[in-house]
């Protein structure tokens, strides 16, 4: 389907309500952003020479003319003239380019300078998360603690996306995309609905911004096994297995073996293809016990008690955990060769593989659900 017949028709797939035109091109988009996303480049340029070089009146005097400045935006259907100080301006021709599937945001630094997100979204109104598909440009120190999740000013509220942005880059190698050579508006069209298809039907049910702690224990005291569980539970939980199990194909396996590397979702989309209708039901009954089992090992492993601070007492890493939830890395990279730490995380990642082996292993054996459903 070419385009032009593309936006004739309006486009249905993806879950969107009828009379939905499918978004410009991203490449179109590039083009029409260019002037918005040159003049933030510019004032992030002399903002990280201020912050990292110091300057002078002379230097903050061309900053504010920077963030003041009109300049022009917009595309063949109309020009709006914006500046970065007045951020509804820049909102009304971001409507006007694409209607409510481009956002920007800003937040202010410590230093209160102000920092630019500017992305591309999917509205999925059938589900408790919108996604963010495309980054167009994130200004250097924009605040993102957890790259899953990045919180967006909508209708005068800050809500949760679902950013699978980071994805898009990577997927151009997935084979589905790499077939379609020199065609642009295609493999945009074509990585989207994937990024729609995987937003819809993964994760949704596989990340929740309540995972954050774990998610952040697990990424920074190097336990993968306690992350994929805490996923395939989730996902176990609170996914539609049967339009997954319909859905499920070589694009989303290649995904989540080349892409996003994640062995126990892809057995379990494997495991789903063939266990009976029937065994459906079984599955977040048997993954709702498993839930519990991981969250007292969870709990036993913040119990650990470690040596902290210039007084070198002993704390529980909760304390440590909870009050540096932004800076976790630090604690980590402190506490990393603890060998009460390490034996702790040990001994999850164990817990985390006996329980994803029973999830996968319940088309094996009916005898174990009811073993594990008591």
């Amino acid at each position: 389907m070419s385009k032009t017949e593309s936006l004739a028709e309006g486009d249905y797939d993806g879950w969107q309500y009828t009379n939905y035109v499918y978004p410009r091109a991203s490449g179109d988009l590039k083009k029409i952003l260019k002037p918005l996303i040159e003049k933030i480049k510019a004032y992030d340029k002399r903002r990280l020479v201020l912050q990292q070089e110091g300057g002078s009146l002379f230097d903050l005097g061309m900053i504010a003319a920077l963030l003041s400045a009109n300049f022009e935006l917009g595309d063949n259907f109309g020009k709006h003239v914006v500046s970065l100080t007045k951020l509804n301006t820049i909102k009304t021709a971001l409507i006007s380019i694409n209607g409510f599937d481009l956002s920007i945001q800003v937040r202010q630094l410590a230093t209160h300078m102000p920092v630019y997100y500017l992305c591309r979204i999917h509205r999925d109104y059938w589900s408790e998360y919108g996604l963010i598909v495309e980054d167009l440009y994130i200004s250097p120190d924009y605040p993102m603690h957890d790259d899953r999740f990045v919180k967006l000013m909508s209708t005068g509220h800050e809500t949760y996306y679902l950013r699978l942005a980071q994805f898009r880059e990577r997927m151009k190698h997935l084979p589905a995309i790499r077939a379609i050579k020199g065609d642009q508006w295609r493999i945009d069209r074509q990585t989207d609905e994937l990024l729609y298809l995987l937003g819809r039907h993964v994760f949704q049910a596989a990340w929740h911004e309540d995972q954050r702690l774990g998610v952040l224990a697990a990424r920074h005291f190097n336990m993968p096994c306690f992350q994929r569980a805490i996923e395939l539970l989730y996902l176990c939980l609170s996914g539609e297995l049967c339009e997954l199990r319909a859905v499920a194909s070589g694009d989303l396996f290649e995904f989540f073996e080349k892409v996003y590397r994640q062995p126990a979702i892809v057995a379990f989309m494997a495991c789903l293809k063939r266990v009976p209708g029937s065994a459906l039901n079984d599955i977040p009954r048997v993954a709702l016990r498993q839930f519990s089992k991981l969250g007292k090992a969870f709990s036993a492993f913040l119990r650990t008690e470690v040596v902290w601070g210039s007084r070198q007492t002993k704390v529980p890493l909760h304390k440590l955990v909870f009050a540096n939830v932004n800076r976790m890395h630090l604690v980590a990279g402190n506490l990393g060769e603890n060998p009460e730490v390490r034996k702790a995380s040990t001994k999850l990642e164990t817990q985390s593989r006996r329980i994803i082996d029973v999830i996968l292993d319940i088309e094996n054996d009916k005898e174990n659900i009811a073993k594990n459903n008591k």
